[in-house]
Order: C-alpha cells, then sequence, then structure tokens
C-alpha cells in the first residue's frame, strides 16, 4: 500500500493476466502508537495516514484503468466505526471508547474519500466497511471471528449492478457518518 513499485507490479499482473478488475478490496489498517494526548506527534499522524489513506487511493489510482474496464466495477474501502462521528458519541458502544487518534481519523478520511469518490466516479460502485472489532492482531485477537468481519466487505464485493454506492456499513446493514447531536459526557 506504501509502495509505488509494488502498486505497479501487482496492476501489471492483473493486466496480463485478466484485462480487467472487477473488484478492489482495500484493506490496510496500522493503529499507531498509543500515547498519552498531548505526547501524539504529528509523525505519528503522517505514518498512519500514508498507509491507511494515501495507500487506498495509490491503489484506487493505480487500479482505475482497469476497473473502468469491468461491466461492474466495485470498489471496497475497509473502514472502521471509529472514523464515525456518530457512534463516537454513543457512549453506549465501543467505538466512544476504543482506538488511537491517528487510526480513527484516519477511518473517518476514508468515510469522506469513499463518499466523495462514489459521487466523483457514478460508474463505479464505491464503499465503505466497517468488519467491526475483529479477532484479529490489530484487536489483540479479541471480540468475533474473521469471517464474521467480512460479511459487509463480501456484500459490497458481491454486490450487483444495482448495488449500493457511497454507503457506509457493517455487517448488520448501514451505519451513521455523523452525529445528529452530540452526547454528554457521562458524570463521575
Amino acid at each position: 500500500m506504501t509502495s509505488d513499485e509494488s502498486v505497479q507490479q501487482a496492476v501489471a499482473f492483473i493486466q496480463e493476466e485478466h484485462g480487467h478488475l472487477d473488484v478492489l478490496v482495500n484493506n490496510a489498517g496500522i493503529g499507531g502508537p498509543r500515547r498519552e494526548p498531548q505526547d501524539y506527534t504529528a509523525d505519528d499522524m503522517a505514518t498512519v495516514l500514508m498507509t491507511n489513506v494515501a495507500g487506498y487511493m495509490r491503489l484506487i489510482h493505480a487500479f482505475l484503468p482497469l476497473l473502468e474496464k469491468s461491466s461492474n466495477p466495485r470498489v471496497v474501502n475497509v473502514s472502521s466505526g471509529l472514523g464515525s462521528f456518530a457512534l463516537f458519541h454513543d457512549l453506549d458502544r465501543i467505538e466512544s471508547r476504543a482506538g488511537t487518534v491517528s487510526y480513527a481519523a484516519s477511518k473517518a478520511a476514508i468515510n469522506m474519500m469513499t463518499a466523495r469518490l462514489a459521487r466523483l466516479l457514478p460508474h463505479i460502485h464505491i464503499n465503505a466497511a466497517d468488519p467491526g472489532q475483529t479477532s484479529t492482531e490489530l484487536s489483540g485477537n479479541q471480540s468475533h471471528s474473521i469471517h464474521d468481519g467480512t460479511d459487509a466487505i463480501v456484500n459490497f464485493a458481491l454486490a450487483g449492478p444495482d448495488g449500493p454506492s457511497g454507503t457506509y456499513a457493517d455487517r448488520t446493514g448501514e451505519l451513521p457518518w455523523q452525529a445528529t447531536h452530540l452526547a454528554k459526557e457521562p458524570h463521575a
């Protein structure tokens, strides 16, 4: 995701083997360091944004000519509930208290990038999928199985020509992107 050379090799391989690309799934995510708020640095943020956001754009840009040769092109950007203002403000949800500053900011950026690209490229279905807290190294191997975490990704990847675009969803359905009101902080 962070290497132009590696991405170009992948594009050349797909071009030679298939001549087009039907589905691009962008699934990269580094969490960045966990620090005290006053200890986060611009370098911490830049490292995470370069992988999690710029890496997605690198792949979309590189594969766009092959996607445009497909009769039903789809891009699935793997995001997170940590990128939702609405879920952040729901104090009953883990999204209100989990994740690093850099990771959450990168996933919010992916959500907006998805919405903008979906509008600008209406002939390609571009969606953001939240796998939820999935048992991987990033989550400390906690929560639901990888199989359950892939449900939203697979649904978007297999959607037909009338499928959604510009949508943000998890395995249960669409997720809210913005807070309609701000939650009050709990009293101690």
